[in-house]
C-alpha cells in the first residue's frame, strides 16, 4: 500500500503499543494515533478524545532510514463553508494550545502563513496533524523507535471535490488567491512541500490490483469493488 505513494519504501517496522510493551506485540499499524507520551494539547492520552489524532501510524523503512506516515481517512467530509475556528473563547483557547508549535524553529509551517490562516476546515485539522508530524520528528513514534522522516497523508476519493477544493472565504485561500486545491494552499505553507499529500482510495487500490500481492487479498479487493466501485 505505502509503495503505491511512495517508491522508497523498502518495509515496514513492527511497532509497539502506546504503553510501550514489546513482548509479542508485531503490529504494523498503530489506529487512532495520539503521540508516545502525551498529546499535542497536554495531560493524559485519551486516544483522540478533544485530542489530535491521526487514523493510521504506519513507519516505513527507505534508503535514508525511517519515515512515518501519519494517515487520515476521508470519504463524504466536505467543508462547503467557511467556520471560524478562531472566534470566542474556543478560539482563545486553540491559539493558546497550537501558537507556540505552530512558531517553533522546527515547526512544518514556513513564516509564509500565520496560525489564524489555519483555523477554519479543513486546514485546522490538517495543521493539528502536521504539528503532530512535527512532534513525532522530534521525539519518535517511540523511545525505541526513532524516525528520520515524516509525512502526513490524506487519503480521499477523486470525486470529493467539497473536500479537496479549497472553500472561498476561507482565510488561507484568500492569501494565496491563485491556488484553488487544498492540498497546494497546505503545501505553499511548509517548509517542506513533501510533508503532506491527498492521495486517493482509488489510485491505491487499483495499484493493489495489479500488485505481486494481489492474489493474497482478493477478499480485501473485491471489497472494495462491490462497496465502493473501485
Amino acid at each position: 500500500l505505502l509503495q503505491q505513494i511512495d517508491p522508497d519504501v523498502l518495509g515496514v517496522e513492527a511497532l509497539v503499543d502506546q504503553a510501550g510493551n514489546q513482548a509479542g506485540n508485531q503490529a504494523l499499524v498503530e489506529f487512532e494515533w495520539v503521540g508516545w507520551s502525551e498529546p499535542l494539547e497536554g495531560g493524559t492520552i485519551t486516544r483522540g478524545a478533544n485530542q489530535t489524532s491521526v487514523d493510521a501510524l504506519v513507519v516505513a523503512r527507505v534508503p535514508n532510514g525511517r519515515r512515518a506516515y501519519l494517515i487520515e481517512w476521508k470519504y463524504l467530509e466536505s467543508y462547503r463553508y467557511p467556520d471560524d475556528k478562531a472566534a470566542g473563547a474556543s478560539g482563545q483557547t486553540r491559539r493558546r494550545r497550537y501558537a507556540g508549535l505552530f512558531a517553533h524553529p522546527r515547526s512544518s509551517f514556513s513564516t509564509a502563513t500565520a496560525l489564524e490562516d489555519h483555523l477554519q476546515e479543513p486546514f485546522y485539522q490538517i495543521m493539528r496533524l502536521l504539528l503532530l508530524r512535527d512532534r513525532t520528528l522530534a521525539r519518535g513514534v517511540s523511545p525505541q523507535l526513532p524516525v528520520d522522516e515524516a509525512r502526513v497523508l490524506v487519503v480521499c476519493p477523486k470525486a470529493n471535490q467539497d473536500y479537496r477544493l479549497a472553500i472561498d472565504g476561507t482565510r488561507l485561500k484568500a492569501r494565496f488567491p491563485g491556488r484553488t486545491r487544498v492540498q497546494d494552499l497546505v503545501r505553499t505553507s511548509l517548509k517542506d512541500p513533501s510533508a503532506f499529500a491527498i492521495v486517493s482510495q482509488e489510485a491505491l487500490v487499483q495499484g493493489l490490483r495489479s500488485s505481486s500481492i494481489a492474489a493474497q487479498i482478493q477478499p480485501w479487493l473485491a471489497y472494495h469493488r462491490d462497496r465502493y466501485g473501485w
